[in-house]
């Protein structure tokens, strides 16, 4: 992942979902005027008492600490199933309307902003005003010197902000947009500081075009991009052909019964793979368009310069020639739910240099393989580690 290849993601993916992201910027829209409306000057928040602020599940939906978590959901709080955890610091009220945490008497401890309820009320009360002012004017020092909550803290500074911060505030999903941006995380950095850094360079790099809440949503809506933000493998659209080899004849006479090194190993999968996806293209010549008498080339054969892949040909497509590359990827691992695989640096530059007649056949289980899963540029970029050009992903 790079910074081309996330704002052309973040392109397509906004014009396909226009109307669904502008209903949601608008619900998010909604939900800021709403909760300005009761805590977005000092005077209001000045006014408002112990119940206006604490959090009591299954009470009051308009308490701020409530409207932090569960009111402005659509601002991106919350976004990544992350409460602010009010039971620790002693203003959150039990169920039973009667007893506050920590302070109920089965805990019989305190909390580190005051020894009862009202002395942590009135602590967080007069910092969120210092954060208030301290965002409105851009002290940005000031904001992180104020001690509050960091999850609290961050998500009142972008309601605060007027949109102009980032609306993502768990530690991990900033650690991965800052490699994806090429800024890795520094020792001892706050969350306030990374979203910083995050947003400014999404304003030099994309401006207008990729704002922070519409990258926030980007994030965890587009189906991949919201994979790789959780550490997760993303899952694709599965493309097969397959049923062919129950039908052909495969000859795969390359010795591996005693590979001699581990090297050897690897090289007569990737040869078995690339004699299964040779042996495909020669059986559905017609139906790829393939030119009549021209031969498929196994470019380890016949190498040829400046040519990274392992197979080309060339399509008739409405009258006109054009090459077709392969790069085929193999495994002898069994699990066809999981593609592994990593790219040369040649590799991903031909790739980019030839994206509309490039393909990468992937093949699992490949001395019993009875399927080649087909994977496009587009798929194969968005999903590439920096540096490593590696590709985990779920199919």
């Amino acid at each position: 992942m790079n910074k081309a290849v996330l704002l052309e993601r973040f392109e397509k993916w906004e014009i396909e979902h226009k109307a669904e992201i502008n209903q949601r910027e608008q619900c998010a829209r909604d939900q800021l005027k709403g909760f300005l409306s009761r805590y977005g000057t000092k005077e209001l928040l000045r006014a408002m008492d112990l119940m206006d602020f604490a959090f009591q599940k299954g009470g009051r939906k308009d308490s701020l600490c409530y409207m932090i978590d569960f009111g402005t959901d659509a601002l991106g709080i919350n976004r990544a199933d992350v409460q602010s955890g009010y039971q620790r610091y002693g203003i959150q009220l039990k169920e039973n309307g009667r007893d506050w945490y920590p302070f109920c008497k089965e805990k019989n401890n305190k909390s580190r902003y005051g020894n009862n309820p009202i002395e942590v009320y009135e602590a967080f009360k007069t910092r969120t005003i210092e954060l208030l002012a301290a965002t409105q004017t851009g002290a940005d020092e000031t904001i992180e010197k104020i001690d509050l909550p960091q999850l609290h803290k961050n998500k009142l500074h972008f309601i605060y902000s007027d949109w102009n911060s980032l609306p993502i505030y768990v530690q991990p999903h900033l650690d991965r947009i800052l490699s994806w941006l090429g800024m890795p995380a520094r020792r001892g950095e706050s969350t306030f500081q990374k979203r910083k850094r995050i947003y400014d360079c999404l304003k030099k790099d994309f401006g207008t075009r990729m704002t922070p809440w519409r990258f926030m949503d980007f994030v965890y809506n587009d189906r991949i991009m919201k994979a790789l933000i959780n550490g997760r493998r993303p899952e694709i659209t599965k493309r097969v052909f397959q049923g062919f080899l129950r039908n052909v004849p495969v000859d795969l006479s390359i010795d591996v019964s005693e590979p001699k090194t581990s090297n050897d190993e690897r090289n007569a999968v990737g040869k078995t793979g690339e004699k299964i996806a040779l042996m495909y293209l020669e059986t559905h010549r017609s139906e790829l368009c393939i030119k009549e008498g021209s031969p498929i080339l196994r470019i380890c054969d016949d190498p040829m310069p400046g040519i990274h892949c392992d197979l080309a040909y060339t399509r008739v497509s409405n009258g006109v020639e054009e090459p077709v590359y392969i790069e085929v990827k193999a495994t002898s691992k069994k699990d066809k739910n999981v593609f592994q695989f990593q790219m040369s640096a040649y590799e991903k530059e031909f790739m980019e240099r030839h994206w509309n007649n490039y393909s990468i056949y992937y093949i699992a289980d490949v001395y019993n393989a009875y399927e080649i899963i087909e994977l496009l540029p587009k798929e194969i970029v968005a999903m590439l580690q920096p540096a490593s050009f590696f590709v985990d992903a779920r199919i």
